[in-house]
């Protein structure tokens, strides 16, 4: 699947790469701030941002919380 075929693929459905690479991350971060208690770094490292104040501003606005409250909010597994 070429890059263009992709990119007129996800077009066609409405939808950006980079929406769908957001909600990824987004998903996977909040996986690890739910069942792990790895620091923050790390957590943004393992979801693919940048550092951790990245992390920090993308999940606040996917999810209106930072990482610490929702950690905080829905507890840790362990």
């Amino acid at each position: 699947l070429s890059p263009r075929v992709l990119q007129r693929q996800l077009q066609q459905a409405g939808l950006r790469y980079a929406g769908l690479l957001a909600e990824a991350r987004y998903r996977v971060a909040g996986w690890w701030l739910l069942h792990t208690e790895l620091p923050l770094a790390e957590v943004g490292f393992l979801s693919g941002h940048a550092d951790q104040p990245h992390l920090t501003r993308c999940f606040r606005q996917r999810s209106g919380m930072t990482p610490q409250a929702y950690r905080a909010a829905f507890g840790v597994a362990g």
